[in-house]
């Protein structure tokens, strides 16, 4: 019964949460970070530059990230940060300008003799960071974690450090509306990979099983109104929600083989996150199931299904595409794959035999 828990975070969810920060406490000069669209269409671009005019903040927009971003796209954007005197970074958008947002606000703070680098020296010092959400899906508002496209590794890798916390996630539900209902479907699916996998974690903890447990139920009940097509507001505050409690989960567990499996299907395929993720998830549950029944019987009763059988045939009317691989690509992505530190933090933890055989069940 013994744990502990860490998350610095000041979570403020409701509407007008970009308009009632003070910014101004940290800093003259912000870094605003965000992809090139989604964080204007939604309105939370305005929102942000408005109250940092209104607080007398200068800014200076970095608007290249890109959806599964680069090392060394967050490297050149440290070091524009250094260039423009940015005191502190803000992220706009979802999980890609989040993570890209936390590393650089690392890259600004150090100048790190390359890219790559980061993940040789660590994390010794960063910039703060305030992060404003517009999807509600990865809970990287709330984590200590950026993860980011490695080229040389050919695959996602994670930058960790509790320097990295946003010191504040600004989560406002309107910035979701605009979100088609596919990318909604995939952000959430992503949160319930989230909640499954740190619920399964060695790391797990009364609290992290209590917080899984409440986000897992409200998931539920709302991916099942997106099976129907709503898209209420209702659906999409609860949806955020349940997100960033996803993510205050995996901030104390890690996630487990469905993510690091899914990397393969983002960096190679092109699927999205989410997408990836719901591939490989009711093996995970099966798998998990071996060593935690009772935890894979509460996991399926929380989304009202029986078994996982039933569970992968939710997941595939959620995401009816599929990956389709060949012999040559199982193995490639196997021994990628096999070498993800992230394995260990499952209690069942799988070798390259059963990775070969998961990515095998798509195979030509």
């Amino acid at each position: 019964m013994e744990w502990t828990c860490f998350n610095p975070t000041q979570i403020i969810m409701r509407s007008g949460a970009v308009k009632e920060y003070a910014f101004r406490t940290l800093g003259r000069h912000a870094l605003l970070v965000c992809g090139r669209t989604s964080a204007r269409i939604c309105g939370a671009l305005d929102d942000v530059r408005e109250a940092l005019i209104l607080q007398g903040v200068d800014y200076t927009v970095f608007d290249r990230v890109e959806n599964n971003p680069s090392v060394e796209t967050c490297f050149a954007a440290g070091a524009l940060a250094r260039e423009v005197g940015a005191d502190f970074v803000i992220g706009v958008g979802g999980g890609s300008p989040l993570d890209a947002a936390k590393a650089i606000a690392a890259f600004a703070a150090h100048e790190y003799a390359d890219a790559e680098s980061i993940y040789r020296d660590g994390v010794s010092s960063a910039l703060p960071v305030v992060a404003v959400g517009t999807t509600a899906g990865t809970g990287s508002e709330v984590t200590q974690y950026a993860v980011l496209t490695v080229a040389s590794a050919s695959t996602k890798m994670t930058v960790k450090s509790p320097l990295l916390f946003p010191k504040a996630a600004l989560m406002d539900p309107k910035y979701t509306a605009t979100l088609p209902l596919r990318l909604t479907v995939s952000c959430a699916v992503d949160a319930l990979s989230h909640c499954i996998e740190g619920y399964f974690s060695v790391r797990a903890s009364a609290y992290t099983d209590a917080v899984a447990l409440r986000a897992l139920r409200m998931l539920g009940n709302n991916l099942g109104k997106l099976r129907s097509g709503e898209l209420s507001d209702t659906v999409r505050g609860e949806l955020l929600q349940a997100s960033t409690m996803a993510g205050q989960v995996i901030a104390q567990t890690g996630t487990g083989f469905a993510h690091v499996l899914g990397y393969m299907l983002t960096f190679f395929e092109g699927f999205q996150h989410g997408e990836a993720n719901a591939q490989f998830l009711a093996d995970f549950v099966a798998s998990m199931g071996s060593a935690r029944p009772d935890k894979a019987n509460t996991t399926l009763r929380a989304l009202g299904l029986s078994s996982t059988e039933e569970l992968r045939a939710y997941l595939r009317e959620l995401i009816p595409n599929t990956p389709h691989l060949t012999r040559a690509q199982v193995e490639r992505f196997t021994a990628i794959s096999a070498r993800s530190k992230s394995l260990a933090n499952a209690v069942t933890v799988i070798g390259a035999k059963e990775i070969e055989e998961l990515f095998g069940q798509y195979a030509d």
